[in-house]
């Protein structure tokens, strides 16, 4: 739990200046773009959790994530985005022995456009699509006291992922839906690629407070937030072949709050598995937890 301890520390210190912010998914993308010249910033905290397999061989992770993303509105139409994480990943052996290495990610290029946008009053409907690439920003052959650590606890992949996805959005001033799939086409480094991967997301959010909307003056507002995230996945290939422990299917149950401002959006979010369809002996997720805090200006 040091993890979150230091990055209270970091969000302190990332806190701006900003104006209003949209609500949006939590867990996923919205349909909508920057304002050309608009910036946004969002810092997060995630942790996940992993359990023994199914083979119950003792083995446990444990995976700290902290990306910083900053978005620039190029056009009306058109925005770019930049992820910068930081990770930390501890894994437990077998054989009961702890490995872990931390350090800058992969990081992640996005290019998103405006493609259809249907306004009335107090209403809107838009699809957008984006595409873009990951970034190595940190160390691929990190290595500990044992060795060389597993590609799959590198802070870094060191490959380059393309990645290409498109997100459509329903706001109206008490509820938003939001609907958002992605494909990542995955690359190869060090003998070793992540095998490619489906993304979906299903998002619904819901204004709780307050129960009406002041006809004048500026007001906060609490949004109640159920998500449903999965991935499909292929195997990994390690030396040019198949890892038949890797890949499957992830879908989790996302619950979460949404507190919006006129100057910032706080917002958590507990991620619960519901479907595990792994492919031979994996570490099983057991529950994600994310906190975030995003400004624009």
């Amino acid at each position: 739990m040091r993890g979150l301890r230091e990055t209270s520390i970091l969000l302190a210190a990332l806190w701006v200046i900003s104006r209003p912010v949209f609500a949006m998914p939590i867990n996923g993308d919205v349909a909508f773009t920057l304002a050309e010249g608009q910036w946004l910033s969002r810092q997060q905290v995630r942790l996940s959790r992993m359990r023994s397999d199914k083979q119950n061989l003792g083995r446990e992770m444990e995976i700290l994530a902290i990306p910083l993303v900053l978005g620039y509105g190029l056009t009306a139409k058109n925005s770019a985005f930049l992820e910068v994480p930081y990770v930390r990943k501890s894994m437990r052996q077998a054989d009961g022995s702890w490995r872990e290495a931390q350090g800058l990610g992969d990081g992640t290029l996005i290019f998103k456009r405006l493609i259809r946008q249907q306004d009335s009053k107090a209403h809107t409907r838009r699809a957008a699509v984006y595409a873009g690439r990951t970034i190595a920003f940190g160390r691929d052959r990190a290595t500990d006291a044992i060795g060389r650590l597993p590609q799959t606890i590198q802070p870094a992949s060191g490959a380059v992922d393309w990645i290409g996805g498109w997100v459509w959005t329903d706001q109206s001033l008490d509820r938003e839906w939001d609907l958002e799939a992605a494909y990542k086409f995955r690359g190869s480094a060090n003998d070793f690629e992540f095998g490619d991967v489906l993304t979906y997301n299903i998002s619904y959010q819901k204004r709780i407070s307050p129960a009406v909307i002041p006809d004048a003056g500026v007001y906060t507002q609490l949004n109640a937030v159920l998500e449903f995230s999965g991935s499909i996945s292929e195997w990994n290939r390690n030396g040019g072949a198949g890892d038949a422990d890797s890949g499957g299917h992830l879908l989790f149950a996302s619950p979460g709050v949404q507190w919006v401002s006129e100057t910032v959006v706080w917002e958590t979010s507990a991620q619960i598995p519901v479907i595990r369809r792994l492919n031979g002996r994996q570490i099983e997720p057991k529950w994600n937890f994310g906190i975030s805090v995003r400004q624009t200006w």
